[in-house]
């Protein structure tokens, strides 16, 4: 499937319009409550069927996270990832909603259009393309892990938590360190009476590691504040 064109405020949008519709006032808590948001909005309201108890097998040698069959309406995750890596699941499912919210539309079209097969329906998120860090993703993927990156860390929320934990102003990375090191360091930091970042939001290191650098929140230059 092509990946349509679509600007990073609209993948925003996107992921805070859903986080509104579908918890309303409860949308700005933290962790998001991905539970209610699946089954009581999308699958209630938007017909969406969720399986996550069904092995799945694997994709050209790689361990498959997740699929979405978009026309057909179904979400798939790996059946022990909940158990396994908690994080990782939450990411996974995040990731397959975003295929479900920026990319089912046009799957839809183009199926009542053109009568597209099964196969050309099929999204399919093997393990290397669920790291959030992958540099490799093509541009359908990378749009369902920015969705799925502010779907789970919503920003006014992380910049609220960041403030509690390490003030208002943002944190200088040392001289010589690497930012994305020092911000993955920052996510896992946990302070005397609060838990860290990544915990709070149930976020992957990496991830949360990601959007503390997206924004602004860890920098490597002080001239930038």
């Amino acid at each position: 499937m092509r990946a349509p064109f679509l600007t990073k405020p609209l993948i925003v949008n996107a992921a805070s319009a859903l986080l509104s519709r579908a918890l309303g006032d409860r949308a700005g808590q933290v962790p998001v409550d991905l539970e209610t948001l699946v089954y009581d909005y999308l699958c209630e309201r938007e017909g969406l069927v969720f399986v996550e108890d069904r092995p799945l097998a694997s994709h050209e040698g790689h361990e498959v996270l997740g699929l979405t069959e978009l026309v057909a309406g179904r979400i798939f995750v790996c059946s022990n990832l909940k158990a396994r890596d908690l994080a990782r699941f939450r990411f996974t499912l995040a990731h397959e909603i975003g295929h479900w919210v920026l990319h089912r539309p046009l799957a839809l079209e183009r199926h009542l259009r053109d009568a597209t097969t099964m196969q050309e329906e099929l999204l399919v998120s093997v393990a290397t393309l669920g790291d959030e860090a992958s540099s490799n993703l093509d541009s359908i993927e990378w749009q369902a892990n920015y969705f799925a990156s502010h779907l789970l860390i919503p920003r006014a929320p992380l910049r609220r938590e960041f403030a509690e934990r390490f003030g208002g102003a943002p944190l200088v990375c040392p001289q010589g360190s690497d930012l994305g090191s020092f911000a993955r360091e920052i996510s896992r930091r946990a302070m005397a009476d609060q838990p860290s970042l990544s915990r709070v939001f149930l976020a992957s290191v990496t991830a949360m590691g990601i959007a503390l650098k997206e924004s602004g929140l860890v920098v490597l230059d002080p001239v930038l504040l």
